[in-house]
């Protein structure tokens, strides 16, 4: 009996190493297993759909689903931070310059002066910030690159044997079935509420933001 309690407590230490290890390894790619489960969530409806217009084939519905969130979010999203970047870049040296007080001061009648206004200061402060920032995500493309492969990889996992991951977790829970169906339901009703209204929020800012650009002309619109 001792010498099986024994192997227990050592089988259970390694365990605790091992599940130790491998959380410091993936540790830096958490944040892309947290964005796969959200668009899983998100992106739920679509892989139903298509789902059902190949007679259920999980492996090519999942893949198709992949690719589609693939050139509809991460793409435009790599196109969209660089140029992001590339205009921050250029409006600060911009501002550094000078030029942003000309142009502000040109939108108000000549009798009032800018002069004693040191607004480039304030707008080289937000710009180097947004610089500083965004050059490290962009600087260490090989780490952004197999984040991006992890995130991918989870998405389609989480697809094709989503329903599989969820029992496993549903039979580890000491709670009731239905419970444990209702605190799922809630939380995906919860994620896509949240994420659906910040998307639709931000859309209108920009969308409000470009128009209100456009009509004074500002530059490095993006």
């Amino acid at each position: 009996m001792e010498h099986q309690k024994s192997e227990l407590y050592f089988l259970l230490a390694l365990l605790l190493v091992v599940g130790i290890f491998t959380f410091f390894i993936f540790s830096p790619f958490l944040y892309a297993i947290f964005f796969a489960i959200v668009f899983a969530t998100l992106f739920a409806p679509l892989h139903n759909k298509i789902s059902k217009f190949l007679h259920r084939s999980s492996g090519l519905a999942s893949f198709i689903t992949t690719i589609s969130i693939l050139l509809i979010v991460i793409i435009p999203t790599i196109f969209l931070g660089i140029q992001i970047l590339q205009e921050a870049t250029s409006l600060y040296s911009f501002i550094v310059t000078g030029g942003a007080i000309k142009n502000f001061s040109s939108f108000f009648p000549a009798s009032i002066d800018f002069s004693s206004l040191d607004i480039s200061q304030y707008l080289q402060q937000g710009l180097s910030w947004l610089v500083g920032h965004l050059g490290p995500i962009f600087s260490n493309i090989v780490k952004m690159t197999l984040g991006i492969f992890i995130f991918l990889v989870a998405i389609y996992y989480l697809f094709k044997d989503g329903a599989k991951f969820k029992e496993k977790i549903l039979s580890l829970s000491p709670l009731k079935s239905a419970h444990n169906e209702t605190i799922f339901s809630n939380l995906s009703v919860a994620i896509n509420s949240v994420i659906k209204g910040k998307l639709a929020i931000g859309l209108i800012q920009g969308l409000l933001t470009a128009l209100g650009f456009f009509i004074f002309g500002v530059p490095n619109a993006i």
